[in-house]
């Protein structure tokens, strides 16, 4: 067949890691090092979702082709800050952050492709644009505190 024309819908779940390119903190000490700030990432633990549409036009050895996806990404991450009292140590304070970050994404890819052979097999040359646009971003966070310093027996 010289021309085929496909049309396809893809869905499904996916799993993200983190990659931050900059780190950031909202505390900034005197007396302590930066690596106490690091936040601890929960890689491919939690789960997302994608969905989108697949249009092929196929025409004698030439495709073009646009996906448009929708995707939602989550991921998680702890940090935990301790103030402790230089005169007695047994007075602290210790704070665990839990958040959960969600990203969502529309992507447009569009390709063109060559297929050099046209045998069983079909080595192919293929070309392509992408763009990607944030659509929604959410951060949900839950503080835990311990504060012994004034004599709490359990978190709050």
């Amino acid at each position: 067949m010289q021309t085929q024309f496909w049309i396809g819908l893809k869905g499904g779940p996916n799993l993200t890691k983190a990659n931050p390119t900059q780190f950031y903190s909202t505390f900034e000490g005197v007396d302590f090092v930066d690596s106490e700030l690091e936040k601890e990432y929960d890689d491919f633990k939690t789960l997302g979702s994608q969905v989108g549409l697949e249009f092929v036009f196929y025409h004698k050895g030439f495709s073009i082709a646009f996906f448009p996806n929708y995707s939602r990404f989550n991921f998680t991450y702890h940090n935990s800050y301790t103030y402790e009292s230089v005169s007695n140590p047994d007075d602290m304070v210790i704070l665990n952050y839990d958040q959960k970050n969600h990203l969502e994404y529309i992507d447009l890819p569009l390709m063109f492709k060559y297929d050099i052979l046209q045998e069983k097999i079909r080595p192919f040359v293929q070309v392509g644009a992408y763009y990607s646009r944030l659509l929604n971003a959410n951060k949900e966070i839950q503080i835990e505190n311990n504060d012994i310093a004034s004599g709490a027996v359990r978190p709050y």
